[in-house]
């Protein structure tokens, strides 16, 4: 009898630890399949219109820079299952407001991976200043422009495939400069983030992503499985010993 009261027991402590361990284990929300997905995109998140000069546009123009909001469907289906926000890597094509088959992959497992010094400064860019872009018009801008020069220019927002104008917003230049600035010295990311590269050969490529860090301490309700797994198991240690 005691047992299987200890067995019991035991077993209900390894499900409080289960529990109060899950917060670490738990997958992000909002993590995107690999493999093939159908998306579309619907608007800018964040960001200005500004004068620009890209491979996909003939001449300076009025273009809309910054972060993407994209709605995913059911391939089979076809009913909708969310949205997520995503930037361009791709300045040598156009977006596309329809629904578009895209192949999805870990940015580690891309060819941009095999390149290690252009690998680690999109893995820097996004580390640190990824987050600080969500909610300021000028820093999604900035973050765009400087993210083009680095996962497929050369750089020097000047010269090169993608490069500003005299008619190019001054504070998206700013931040921009600032950012590329800051890629030969910036240390360990403050953020660490699993980058998922959106691909199609008709249309503009992307980069989504999903944090991979967890809370360094359990939720108050993992602390309250914990001890009670704890007091269930002096209790019963107790009641041996008085046997």
């Amino acid at each position: 009898m005691k047992s299987k009261l200890l067995n019991a027991t035991s077993t209900a402590l390894l499900a409080a630890l289960c529990g109060a361990g899950s917060v670490h284990a738990a997958a992000p929300p909002g993590q995107l399949d690999h493999g093939l997905i159908d998306i579309r995109y619907q608007n800018t998140y964040a960001g200005v219109t500004t004068q620009l000069h890209l491979p996909l546009a003939a001449g300076p123009g009025g273009l809309s820079v910054g972060i993407y909001d994209f709605q995913r469907r059911n391939a089979e289906t076809l009913a909708p299952e969310g949205s997520f926000l995503a930037y361009c890597v791709d300045p040598w094509q156009w977006a596309s407001s329809n629904y578009h088959t895209y192949e999805t992959r870990l940015l580690s497992a891309s060819p941009l991976a095999h390149d290690a010094a252009r690998y680690a400064n999109v893995v820097r860019l996004f580390g640190h200043a990824y987050a600080d872009s969500l909610g300021d018009q000028i820093k999604a801008a900035g973050f765009q422009l400087a993210l083009w020069e680095a996962f497929n220019d050369d750089g020097d927002l000047y010269n090169g495939a993608v490069r500003v104008t005299s008619g190019t917003h001054g504070a998206v230049t700013g931040a921009a400069q600032s950012l590329l600035g800051q890629l030969d010295t910036w240390g360990a990311a403050p953020t660490t983030y699993e980058l998922t590269l959106f691909s199609n050969s008709g249309y503009q490529d992307y980069l989504a992503v999903t944090a991979t860090f967890a809370s360094a301490a359990p939720e108050p309700g993992s602390y309250a499985m914990l001890l009670a797994g704890l007091g269930l198991l002096t209790w019963v240690v107790r009641r041996r010993n008085k046997a």
